[in-house]
């Protein structure tokens, strides 16, 4: 050491009273804020007739996969089995998995002062504190992604079968979420390269069992490979510079909305990248690709929803990658860190406490011009933990009122066209048949090609060909063009026919080729 230079204090250990107390406090606030989504409700649906007896379908009389995240799905309908109860069933099983994968980060964190910024960073990002519950998939992407991460960053972890451990869970995240294969990649990939052998490929395939699973199942239950949401949001007609422009305002205002998420987003990655470990910065990589998928495919109607999973990731990297931490460096991030809570999710929740409103940007029900909006704020009210009353018809939300109040005016097998289907959906009961105009759930109107108009991301409406509401009804094709009446035929036999015949099979060979329905005229 020369003369001139001082030694770097070393930050003190903070007591381990208050890294529990500062968990305790982020649970408090996820319960605080706990909520369901109409999209959460979606799967519900399908929750709901899988334990009726009726299978994974949306509606009882076609197979077709309304959700997107199949692993989830057959979580919450493991524990639904047992309670015959959507809300609480749900809301308790999201925050179950939210903590177990809060004791990854603590796991992961090599000081009780790298862990207490990493819950700070937590409590204070409104996406995680928003999609720590909300019925979606996200805590489950959340345990799943640090598990992935904490046997990736220590070589010690799963001993000779350790490239099995980490191909498992990579198989595990995607058949939760499948586009969440491009965070995790890159790093799979590298270890695979790194460790190249004809053992690791055979562990790299045995892995990938739960995912090829699902996938074989996909094709024989279904017919096709992907969730019909898929087909949806794919075949909109609308050009793909459109869609990338969107998906930079997504970015945008999410990142106003939730600044913090944003920044330890970039911190934990930069972190990362620092280290110069090779698995630490492909997985860096993999977040970077992971964002820019989410800018190619428009990002969501949901402000925050696709900022959770990198978010928890990088905080999981930035632990993992041991940072020096000085005395000067924890004082100035536990400063930015308390006061990014007064406009964040805990001042929100302190403000409501005391019957006082929260920062104005806050809960905002107004939707961006862009059709992005403060989805919990929409439904927090109806459809909130704390804003539940015994007694209640709940949801409280006119979803489910339209719902009840179809069930109770039209007959058993009743087809009606839908907007918004989740809540509606599930207050409707098994009974009625709805032909969701966004074609979330519905397989013809997926496979059609929506003339460009006014269009809302995730929200790409159709228009019901002449006759299909009668062939619904009736069991008899009466639609108006030959083209679409012909390729209709293909696709009713793939979604209602019996599995295994010959002619099913041909029909998914087709159909599985010709990714959307002929356009109305085409036969003319």
């Amino acid at each position: 050491m020369t003369p001139n230079t001082l030694p770097t204090a070393e930050p003190r250990l903070p007591p381990r009273s208050l890294l529990l107390a500062t968990c305790a406090l982020l649970l408090g606030v996820v319960l605080w804020h706990a909520w369901l989504s109409d999209d959460a409700y979606i799967l519900l649906r399908s929750v709901d007739h899988t334990v009726r007896g009726y299978g994974p379908r949306w509606n009882i009389a076609e197979r077709v996969q309304a959700f997107t995240c199949p692993l989830w799905t057959l979580l919450v309908t493991a524990v639904y089995a047992l309670t015959r109860e959507e809300f609480f069933t749900t809301l308790a099983l999201s925050v179950t998995v939210t903590l177990g994968a809060l004791a990854l980060c603590l796991r992961a964190a090599p000081t009780r002062t790298h862990a207490l910024l990493a819950v700070l960073a937590l409590t204070g990002s409104r996406a995680f504190v928003d999609y720590a519950t909300s019925g979606l998939e996200n805590p489950l992407s959340h345990l799943l992604l640090g598990a992935f991460l904490l046997v990736l960053a220590r070589p010690e972890a799963g001993g000779a079968y350790r490239m099995g451990l980490l191909s498992l869970l990579a198989s595990l995240l995607i058949t939760n979420r499948m586009d969440l294969g491009l965070v995790v990649g890159p790093a799979l990939l590298w270890e695979a390269w790194h460790a190249r052998s004809w053992r690791t490929a055979g562990l790299l395939v045995l892995g990938q069992v739960p995912f090829l699973a699902w996938e074989v199942f996909s094709f024989v239950y279904y017919g096709f490979p992907f969730p019909n949401t898929a087909y949806a949001k794919l075949n909109t007609g609308v050009p793909s510079g459109e869609i990338a422009i969107q998906g930079l305002h997504y970015l945008d205002i999410s990142t106003r909305y939730d600044p913090l998420t944003s920044v330890a987003l970039l911190a934990g990655c930069a972190t990362a990248v620092r280290s110069r470990r090779p698995v630490l910065v492909a997985s860096a990589v993999g977040v970077a690709l992971y964002l820019l998928y989410v800018v190619r495919v428009g990002g969501d109607f949901m402000a925050g929803r696709f900022f959770t999973a990198p978010l928890y990731a990088s905080v999981m990297m930035g632990l993992l990658a041991r940072p020096t931490l000085s005395a000067r460096g924890v004082r100035l991030a536990l400063g930015v860190l308390v006061l990014a809570q007064v406009p964040g999710p805990l001042g929100a929740a302190v403000a409501e406490a005391a019957g006082v409103k929260p920062l104005r940007w806050y809960n905002t029900r107004q939707s961006e011009p862009q059709g992005i909006t403060d989805e919990r704020a929409v439904y927090a009210e109806g459809a909130g933990l704390r804003h539940w009353r015994p007694g209640r018809p709940w949801p409280a939300y006119y979803f489910c009122d339209e719902g009840r109040a179809d069930r109770a005016s039209h007959p058993e097998g009743a087809v009606l066209p839908a907007y918004s289907i989740g809540m509606k959906g599930f207050c409707a009961g098994p009974a009625l048949h709805y032909v969701d105009i966004y074609a979330l759930a519905d397989p013809l109107l997926a496979r059609t090609v929506r003339p460009r108009r006014y269009w809302r991301i995730g929200h790409f409406d159709r228009d019901v060909p002449d006759g299909y509401l009668e062939t619904l009804s009736t069991g008899r094709n009466v639609m108006k063009d030959p083209a679409l009446a012909e390729y209709f035929d293909k696709l009713n036999l793939v979604v209602r026919g019996p599995l295994f015949t010959r002619e099913r099979w041909r029909a998914i060979w087709e159909l599985n080729r010709q990714r959307t329905a002929p356009s109305p005229g085409s036969a003319r």
